[in-house]
């Protein structure tokens, strides 16, 4: 609405004359509100494109993460599955065949690749566990817009990630020490335990007896011919799953088995006394690269 000073009534804009100077400033007004709204409207339009992008590079990039973090758990298994075999052989996968078994839902163009078994020249007077091959595993998503950089070092497991990479987050590393150091404990844990059994047998013997002497119950007198109460002659160390001995004691094979697959040995000759008490005997188990821990069990009374 516009007021005429010379009429003293109010008009329309479109009513007043196209030569009435209020004419142009009322339409000038009009051009400025829509082109204030129009910016407006394409900020707002820019501002809310700009959020759906950031949302959605940011759920890209979770899903990303927890892809990877599937891969990994997917290789914790498989090396706990299948490390005896691959540990015992030496043997070292190739890319694809990893990717086979911890990725076979390829996504992302994932990567993944294991070195060779390392720290694998151990002093001969390490203690058992504190030297412990081991391998290393990577996991990686390349760069979408650019060529892969990263590197892996599959003889000494260094590991160098593209740049972009790194500064993405995308990738997993999986050092497999710490397992190994694992299945040690649990070799001097069946040791300790195979030692117990064999001391309570010489124990449960002495005290069927029952006399003041005491008897050398690991180790029988008389090598020719079995003597009950007594273990055999082992002379040698040999599994002690092809002697009489676990079904005197009322086991199985399985009760001596290592986390490798191997069974525990004896002898009751060597690294032994049975010359005065207290009487004792030997056991030993060994890893897959060699390295053997020995325990002396003595006959307790």
């Amino acid at each position: 609405m516009f007021q005429d000073k010379n009429f003293g009534f109010l008009m329309h804009w479109h009513q007043i004359p196209k030569g009435n100077p209020a004419h142009n400033q009322s339409g000038a007004a009009f051009l400025l509100l829509v082109t204030m709204l129009l910016g407006a409207m394409l900020v707002l339009a820019g501002s809310f494109r700009a959020h759906v992008v950031h949302q959605a590079r940011v759920t890209f990039e979770q899903d990303q993460r927890r892809y990877l973090d599937d891969v990994l758990e997917n290789a914790h298994h498989w090396y706990q599955r299948d490390s005896l075999s691959m540990e015992v052989t030496g043997q070292t996968l190739t890319e694809a065949e990893l990717l086979q078994q911890i990725a076979p839902d390829r996504r992302f163009g994932v990567r993944a690749l294991v070195s060779n078994r390392l720290n694998t020249s151990c002093p001969s007077d390490a203690v058992f566990g504190n030297c412990v091959p081991y391998r290393v595993l990577v996991i990686w998503l390349p760069p979408i817009s650019s060529i892969d950089q990263t590197t892996f070092n599959q003889a000494n497991g260094a590991f160098v990630p593209d740049p972009s990479v790194l500064a993405a987050g995308t990738t997993r590393i999986f050092d497999t020490k710490l397992y190994q150091q694992g299945l040690t404990v649990q070799i001097s844990e069946l040791l300790k335990s195979t030692a117990g059994r064999l001391q309570n047998f010489a124990r449960a013997q002495q005290s069927v007896i029952g006399t003041s002497s005491f008897e050398n119950y690991f180790r029988s007198k008389d090598c020719s011919r079995a003597v009950a109460g007594f273990f055999p002659c082992i002379d040698t160390y040999q599994p002690i799953t092809n002697t009489s001995i676990p079904g005197m004691l009322g086991m199985t094979e399985s009760d001596f088995k290592t986390p490798w697959g191997d069974v525990v040995q004896i002898s009751n000759l060597l690294d032994s006394n049975n010359a005065t008490v207290p009487y004792s005997l030997s056991i030993r188990a060994s890893s897959p690269w060699g390295q053997t821990i020995t325990y002396q069990v003595q006959q307790t009374d």
